[in-house]
């Protein structure tokens, strides 16, 4: 049984472009970090350019199948180049 977690996000770069907002307090139904994934690219279609956007969680670099909790901080990190 899914339940409901109030996250806030954190965009960087270019994904704060993409979204408008540099945050975005959120109540979520979804359990793992790629249930996030998915419903951010359902509603922020210019994030698909960034295929290899990464997540951390509370400052830790996590993987999709991260489970989610109450008052997780969620950085979403578009990938940095260099030179």
């Amino acid at each position: 049984m899914e339940q409901e977690v109030q996250i806030k996000l954190l965009f960087f770069g270019f994904a704060a472009d993409a979204v408008g907002q540099r945050s975005i307090d959120l109540h979520f139904d979804g359990t793992q970090l790629g249930d996030l994934r998915k419903l951010l690219l359902e509603n922020y279609p210019e994030l698909k350019r960034l295929a290899d956007i990464a997540f951390a969680v509370n400052e830790q670099y996590q993987s999709d199948g991260y489970e989610l909790k109450q008052a997780d901080v969620v950085a979403i990190i578009p990938p940095v180049s260099g030179g």
